[in-house]
């Protein structure tokens, strides 16, 4: 008997949510600039590392900005309001599944990707939950998503959460929570910051089997 293909060789497509208002930020978290390099463009690195096609989603009225990487497929959320309307714009122009990933994720990484993706057959979402917590834009959304998501936002519901009881979905457990890490505010900026810090010198440790204070 052959065993069903996962996401590893069916999803083809990364898309990053960019069309976030940032309100409670105060600024284009986009251009937040992380070991020399803005969220944006770190996503935008992850996903070209496990995908042969990496599409960008934003609002009209939030283009990207001129610093924006290069050679990015862009695409304009036919309905505004809430990362599930982008997720079904997506659906609605490729009929395929994607890999969603919000453009504020500060840490994500091909290997979490990959798990996700090793999750993704004979489901319509493949999502990670750390303890109870469900990562929703970290996520594999399948084409069979667009019809139920359509129906939500209809109703006026954007919460991704609600879709899920209307699909088949896998959670896959995950026991680290840095790979979801997302900014929405100053202090979470700042959390993301010092965290970075603290990875940067562990990683100096390890390269000299030094402490960086000592030397």
């Amino acid at each position: 008997m052959c065993e069903e293909p996962t996401g590893l060789q069916t999803v083809t497509i990364g898309v990053v949510l960019a069309g976030g208002e940032a309100r409670r930020m105060g600024h284009d978290k986009r251009l937040l600039r992380l070991a020399g390099s803005t969220l944006l463009e770190r996503n935008v690195s992850v996903l070209r590392a496990v995908f042969p096609r990496v599409v960008v989603s934003v609002r009209r009225d939030r283009p990207l900005p001129s610093t924006a990487p290069p050679g990015v497929e862009i695409l304009f959320d036919e309905l505004t309001g809430s990362p599930l309307a982008a997720i079904a714009t997506a659906l609605s122009r490729y009929q395929a599944p994607l890999f969603v990933l919000a453009a504020d994720m500060a840490f994500a990484t091909p290997s979490a990707i990959e798990k996700v993706l090793s999750a993704y057959s004979d489901v319509d979402v493949a999502l990670p939950i750390v303890g109870q917590h469900l990562e929703p834009l970290h996520a594999v959304y399948g084409p069979r998503c667009l019809g139920p998501s359509r129906g939500l936002l209809a109703e006026g519901r954007h919460s991704i959460l609600d879709l899920l009881p209307l699909v088949r979905v896998a959670r896959v457990p995950f026991v680290e929570s840095a790979p979801f890490l997302n900014v929405n505010t100053p202090s979470d900026w700042r959390a993301v910051r010092r965290l970075a810090e603290e990875e940067q010198a562990r990683s100096g440790e390890e390269q000299t089997g030094e402490p960086l204070r000592d030397r």
